[in-house]
């Protein structure tokens, strides 16, 4: 298995101005980018049938990845999944506060405003 740098689920700059294109790029094309590759590239060493693993799999099973392996691997795949995971939290327009959030952040800063603020 290659593992491939997920497209976004919107366009670059569909999160503004929350998020701007050019973070979102940094991160997406270049950062997270960053992990697949090297992920990819611990794993051209590892026997074929650990190359054909998922992310997933991979740090659910450490101890079948080569030890020599396992740190990099164990890294690169953490940080592919939690950038996939990340770029599908979020969606263009926000949403609303949930009451829970709501009432923590009144209860640290006074008001949602209040925490803007800070």
């Amino acid at each position: 298995m290659i593992h491939l740098l997920p497209a976004l689920p919107y366009d670059i700059a569909a999160l503004e101005p929350t998020i701007d294109a050019r973070t979102v790029y940094l991160h997406h094309a270049q950062h997270h980018a960053a992990y697949v590759e090297a992920l990819n590239s611990a794993l051209k060493s590892a026997p074929e049938a650990i190359r054909e693993k998922s992310p997933e799999w991979l740090l659910l099973n450490p101890k079948q990845v080569p030890e020599k392996l396992q740190a990099v691997v164990a890294n690169n795949a953490g940080g592919h999944i939690n950038h996939s995971f990340f770029w599908r939290s979020m969606k263009p327009g926000g949403g609303a506060l949930c009451s829970q959030l709501i009432d923590a952040i009144d209860h640290a800063f006074g008001s949602v405003e209040g925490f803007k603020a800070a």
